[in-house]
């Protein structure tokens, strides 16, 4: 009886036994040495030159005084005083706070690190650092398992090349990249540029801006206004979006400004060996005595030109005005010379018009294949038609009226004298008529010729003069100045060489 009681007991407490085995085993791992270690480490290591047990109000502490080091697995933390919170596994930290984590080193005069989440913090001023940069703000926290920073305050963040200021950053180590907001400004060699907030890869080299964005180049004197814009370093390529405007600005012999506007939907910027901007829908332009509405404007600023065409669906071909003189056609070729008009080509359907200044309706007109325009110095000079040419210029006789003649040929030049039309020659299969100034005096909208459109949408200078393009524009001065060293990486502009 004993015996099978005996095997009884055994079979009954062996069931409990087996229930109670997965737990037991998940037990005995927890306790082996390498778990037992790794909460060794999870704790915080401190030692000094002194300590005191402090009890204030219930809560305990020591207070570890001189040459103060705690470790926490591979990160260690030196300072001249701690107060060691050791029930809670957190530390005060006083002093010449030095933490050290691989390559990552954070200075600070005071501050507090928590050994469960491993994050220091420190409102007195704090400057993290690494190989490759380096970090500093007002106050911050610093998460050493994430290995995430999140920094308030006049943030500054800085490598050999440029230089980031910003109210409030957040930095990921691991992929390299931050998130600014608050008044962002980042400089480099060549630019700087404004955001109210940014998102920067330092490991891919892109970035995105956000809301009242501004582009300064100091040594082109060029500016960019948009809402947002997204840059590729790696590739030289950038878009600007949300009522983007660029503006480069210039100066003639005599030293007066001569500024280029343009505004569309989109820009884009390729800065490789084309080094070319691109100006997409609703494109407008204006500078001094020019000004071009279209869809699409390529400007190659190493060359100078200026390049647009039809797009398939537009519902009007690109259309450029100079001075008097309004041109059209399914393309327009611009040439600049030392900052002055040198060549203006319009390709297929080509027509220009030009006002006769004094008079409300008197065109001179002509329509080809081609027509180029041709400058000296800013001033026209001659102008070439190919193909197909028909023209309406008015004559004078001693500045008097005296009627108009109508003409077509193969080609044609004309001759200009201080901006006014000085000969017309025609040649192959000319055909032209004189109507007398009394045939036309009255009815000069009878002649006209086919494709003669007056487009009154010209581009004027006031539609670029907004607040903050005035505000903009003295920002760039400022930036050109750059006075206390505000941009510290920014080269110096050089003077502008007399034309």
């Amino acid at each position: 009886m004993i015996q099978i009681r005996f095997q009884n007991s055994a079979i009954k407490y062996g069931r409990y036994f087996f229930k109670f085995l997965p737990s037991l085993v998940l037990l005995l791992f927890f306790l082996t040495p390498a778990n037992i270690v790794k909460a060794q480490t999870d704790r915080l290591f401190i030692k000094g030159d002194s300590l005191k047990n402090i009890d204030e109000g219930g809560e305990r502490y020591r207070e570890v005084i001189g040459n103060v080091e705690i470790y926490q697995g591979n990160l260690k933390i030196t300072c001249n005083t701690a107060k060691d919170y050791y029930e809670k596994n957190e530390a005060e930290l006083i002093g010449n706070v030095v933490a050290v984590q691989d390559t990552i080193t954070i200075k600070t005069p005071r501050g507090h690190y928590w050994g469960n989440t491993r994050t220091v913090y420190s409102d007195a001023g704090v400057e993290l650092s690494d190989s490759h940069y380096n970090l500093k703000a007002v106050k911050g926290f610093y998460y050493f398992n994430e290995k995430k920073a999140d920094f308030t305050g006049d943030v500054n963040m800085s490598d050999k090349n440029s230089n980031l200021r910003a109210g409030h950053l957040t930095y990921y180590r691991d992929s390299d990249s931050a998130v600014a907001v608050n008044n962002v400004v980042v400089s480099d060699t060549s630019s700087v540029v404004f955001a109210d907030s940014l998102i920067h890869n330092r490991k891919t080299r892109v970035s995105y801006g956000f809301n009242n964005v501004r582009i300064f180049n100091p040594l082109n004197k060029s500016i960019i206004l948009a809402g947002r814009f997204a840059n590729n370093d790696s590739t030289g390529y950038s878009k600007i979006s949300v009522n983007p405007v660029f503006i480069q600005i210039d100066s003639t012999a005599d030293g007066k400004a001569d500024t280029l506007y343009i505004s569309a939907k989109d820009m884009e910027a390729y800065q490789d060996s084309t080094d070319r901007f691109v100006a997409s829908d609703s494109v407008k332009m204006f500078r001094t005595n020019f000004a071009a509405v279209n869809n699409l404007t390529t400007l190659f600023r190493k060359e100078n030109r200026i390049f647009t065409y039809r797009l398939e669906n537009d519902t009007r071909p690109p259309v450029v005005w100079y001075e008097n003189s309004q041109l059209y056609g399914d393309s327009v070729y611009i040439e600049m010379e030392q900052k002055k008009l040198k060549l203006i080509k319009v390709f297929q359907n080509a027509f220009m018009l030009s006002l006769n200044e004094g008079y409300e309706f008197r065109y001179d007109q002509m329509s080809g294949r081609k027509i180029y325009m041709n400058f000296d110095a800013g001033e026209i000079k001659r102008i070439d038609i190919e193909g197909a040419l028909l023209s309406i210029y008015y004559m004078y006789d001693n500045k008097e009226p005296n009627g108009l003649v109508k003409a077509s040929s193969e080609r044609g030049k004309m001759y200009f004298t201080d901006k006014k039309v000085d000969d017309v020659k025609l040649y192959g299969a000319v055909v032209s008529e004189y109507h007398p100034e009394n045939v036309i005096l009255g009815k000069e909208k009878d002649f006209t010729l086919p494709g003669f459109i007056i487009y009154k949408d010209r581009p004027v200078k006031k539609d670029f003069e907004m607040p903050a393009i005035k505000k903009a524009l003295i920002e760039l001065d400022e930036i050109i100045k750059n006075e206390n060293g505000k941009y510290p990486n920014l080269k110096k502009r050089e003077p502008e060489k007399s034309l």
